[in-house]
């Protein structure tokens, strides 16, 4: 990681290099090759996510506080 005269950080990966400005924001740049590596869809991420929300006990907590769960 390194600090630019402006406050400016730098990570640098072969594949992603971000700058992450005091203020909190952050502009990422990926090459073309590795945006295609990283936009693949994962075909299990669904099932992965309504099993996590199955797991959480979310239910539970809204229950015991009597608060609605919102959905989706």
């Amino acid at each position: 990681m390194v600090r630019d005269d402006w406050g400016y950080m730098q990570i640098l990966n072969p594949v992603i290099s971000a700058l992450n400005h005091q203020d909190g924001h952050e502009i990422c740049f990926v090459g073309e090759e590795a945006f295609h590596d990283l936009s693949q869809v994962d075909a299990t991420a669904n099932k992965l996510l309504e099993d996590a929300i199955a797991e959480d006990k979310s239910v539970e907590w809204f229950a015991k506080y009597h608060v609605p769960k919102p959905s989706a």
